[in-house]
């Protein structure tokens, strides 16, 4: 039986679009991850002015439940233009997507508060038990994919809470040892299950399975589970489709550290992978999360970075599957020269969660805005600065050009209403670049970054 074909060749227009769900996606195309009910506001009050219709908008896979039953997200807001969840989702495709990092990185409540859906109460009763000294007990209000990473990491939630953990086996264990556990060998069946009741439920959507690093260190299994993880995603995909009506299908999704990319042994194994996975498995598309896209451009090693994704986009569109590279920014935006289908970014220009706590500066409440044209990002200070310079931001279409004296007094309200939608302007850079190509521009994603201040682009 043929293959869906995810991806458009579009030869008049020397473009390409692609496929999620039901909804045409014309490509390049920019693709904002939400976070948390902060970012979830940004989108409802920005996506129908600043976003096309049927752009699709990536999620956290275990927070989305959460999202959906906020009364906040769900009624028609007094707003003019905000739309609800219910109006979300029947203009824009979702893309589950489990933020990898979280099975990675030591990040102490971060992951616990993602693996509880971010239940404020089922958070108290697991620091309420932690504190009490019942570790397994407090473990036991984890869901059982999750509790493995969790529990690595014990020392460091127990320590981040001013307290002393009683288990010592896994104090000098790294949180990625738990991919190759049985635990989360037995429970990811399940794991994938529930996320897939969730996403069925929406009319346009597609799943990112999580799978484990691939790094510079990385042994056999690993590979080998990272193609487990993926086949099995498919498998249920396609067991649980339903003939009668619209059925969500996964992206094969590799997650890697830009040094990997160094050792040619691991790259051919990385490719080989993917050549056989992606020809037997049914797919909507390839997911590359890479790290250190900023490092690789400082070592001068970027050439490496380009020449691992113009194999994997060599693969993925010979079985007609579009390349999206969520967390790239810039860096995205500038391979899709070699016709990468979409980049992305979180909301906040971050490259992945970080743990909480901590001391945050005054300014850097505010966050960052990213400047079209200029590619850079400026801090509240900044911005006045600009401000002042040139009267108000670059016209772009449905964002605001200049913050309010309430927004200035408010970091929440800036954020919410001036820094975190204009990461939206990336959703303009990428129609510049469609129009770049139709008009027959060669590499004008390159052109673009070229007359901009990017710190690796940009000119000198």
């Amino acid at each position: 039986m043929p293959k869906n074909q995810f991806l458009i060749f579009e030869w008049e227009t020397k473009t390409t679009s692609y496929i999620v769900g039901t909804k045409k996606v014309p490509a390049p195309c920019f693709t904002p991850e939400i976070k948390g009910d902060e970012d979830m506001e940004v989108i409802l009050r920005f996506a129908g002015k600043a976003m096309d219709e049927g752009n699709p908008i990536m999620v956290p896979a275990n927070r989305w439940p959460s999202f959906v039953a906020n009364a906040r997200f769900r009624v028609t807001s007094l707003f003019k233009d905000r739309l609800n969840i219910q109006q979300l989702v029947k203009r824009h495709p979702i893309i589950f997507y489990e933020p990898p990092e979280l099975f990675r990185y030591t990040t102490h409540r971060v992951l616990v508060s993602y693996a509880l859906k971010g239940n404020s109460s089922r958070i108290r009763e697991f620091r309420k038990r932690l504190k009490q000294g019942n570790e397994s007990e407090a473990l036991e209000l984890i869901p059982e994919f999750y509790r493995p990473f969790v529990e690595k990491q014990m020392a460091a939630i127990c320590k981040a809470m001013g307290l002393r953990s009683s288990s010592k086996k896994n104090e000098r264990s790294h949180v990625i040892d738990a991919w190759l556990t049985k635990e989360v060998g037995e429970s990811y069946w399940a794991h994938i299950v529930d996320i897939y009741s969730e996403v069925r439920k929406l009319p346009d959507s597609a799943i990112v399975p999580p799978v484990p690093p691939i790094l510079q260190s990385s042994v056999e299994a690993i590979i080998k589970r990272v193609r487990a993880a993926n086949h099995v995603t498919s498998v249920i995909c396609e067991r649980l489709e339903d003939k009668e009506k619209f059925s969500p299908v996964p992206y094969f999704h590799l997650y890697l550290d830009w040094k990997t990319l160094l050792d040619d042994d691991i790259v051919e194994q990385i490719i080989r992978m993917a050549e056989i996975e992606l020809k037997i498995g049914e797919y909507c598309g390839t997911v590359i999360t890479l790290t250190g896209y900023n490092l690789a451009a400082e070592k001068n090693n970027f050439n490496k970075i380009e020449s691992f994704i113009t194999e994997i986009v060599n693969i993925s569109h010979q079985y007609h599957l579009p390349v999206i590279l969520p967390r790239s920014g810039w860096y995205g935006l500038y391979l899709t020269d070699l016709d990468v289908q979409a980049f992305g970014s979180l909301l906040n220009g971050h490259s992945r969660y970080t743990p909480s706590g901590g001391k945050i500066s005054k300014e850097d409440k505010y966050g960052k805005l990213p400047l079209i044209d200029a590619a850079v990002e400026l801090k509240i200070s900044n911005v006045l600065k600009w401000i002042e310079k040139h009267g108000e931001l670059p016209d772009v279409l449905g964002l605001p050009r200049k913050p309010t004296p309430d927004l200035l007094k408010d970091a929440d309200k800036y954020r919410v209403l001036f820094s975190k939608p204009w990461r939206l302007c990336h959703c303009e850079e990428a129609r510049r670049i469609r129009n770049g190509l139709i008009q027959g521009v060669k590499n004008p994603a390159k052109r673009y970054l070229e007359r901009s201040l990017h710190p690796y682009f940009g000119h000198k």
